[in-house]
């Protein structure tokens, strides 16, 4: 497959536009996948250059957040091992779908990611108020067991992982938000780290198109981080659920 020029520059601010969304509210990867697709790469192909593309962003929130991480570390031992599983599993399962399958899962999968998306807060909130009884992550096995099959979700397909990893934190008795979001992030960097490794040695990953979206998203990210100083959230967060919701439509109606 040739890429043109007008795509590369489609691609590139595509890539630049996740980034800086991923900085500000999340949902980047409701432009960058949506873009490799139209220009022309098989959907399975997009989906794994898309998470390689990004993955740079999600190492570097790690760093970003190493401070509040360092003091859960300990507790965060068994979901680490649970995420790394089930990312491994993610990423072949994807790797042993069909071309054909996947495009009918797509939409189903989009839609799933803006709705969590558009109603994270509520998601969030009604989880912790079902809460009643705190658990101790280190020795949950359900909690483990719970972060692996998000893991298995992440590592096929990701959008609205981070949502879902904040759910199951707060499910496993993290209350505090920042803690929650920091311990999602190093979840997050682990399913997609992981899962990318079958996904590179199967060839799905295109290697240029990935480096060059990883170079517009790291942009995009920096100035994401100084944009969000201006902009308001709620007004960008209604522009990404415009934006997969319409996304969502176009996979429905090109099944």
């Amino acid at each position: 497959m040739s890429i043109k020029a007008l795509d590369v520059f489609y691609l590139f601010a595509s890539a630049l536009a996740a980034g800086a969304l991923n900085a500000i509210t999340g949902g980047g990867s409701f432009v960058s996948f949506p873009v490799l697709v139209f220009v022309g790469v098989p959907t399975i192909s997009a989906n794994a250059t898309n998470s390689a593309a990004l993955f740079p962003g999600v190492l570097a929130s790690v760093t970003a957040y190493r401070r509040t991480i360092f003091p859960i570390k300990k507790r965060l031992i068994g979901l680490l091992v649970g995420s790394i599983i089930g990312g491994i599993v993610g990423g072949l399962l994807l790797i042993h779908t069909r071309e054909t399958t996947f495009r009918q899962v797509i939409p189903f999968l989009m839609l799933f990611a803006t709705l969590l998306f558009a109603f994270k807060d509520e998601v969030t909130r009604r989880v912790r108020s079902i809460t009643t009884n705190r658990i101790t992550i280190s020795y949950s096995l359900g909690i483990v067991v719970l972060v692996s099959l998000v893991a298995i979700y992440g590592g096929f397909f990701g959008g609205g992982l981070g949502i879902l990893l904040l759910a199951t934190l707060t499910l496993a008795g993290i209350e505090d938000t920042k803690d929650a979001v920091a311990a999602g992030r190093l979840l997050s960097a682990a399913i997609n780290g992981i899962s990318l490794i079958p996904l590179l040695l199967s060839g799905l990953v295109r290697p240029q198109l990935a480096l060059l979206m990883a170079l517009g998203a790291i942009l995009g990210g920096y100035f994401g981080a100084i944009l969000v100083r201006y902009l308001p959230t709620r007004v960008i967060r209604q522009f990404v659920i415009l934006v997969g919701a319409t996304v969502t439509c176009y996979f429905f109606l090109n099944l």
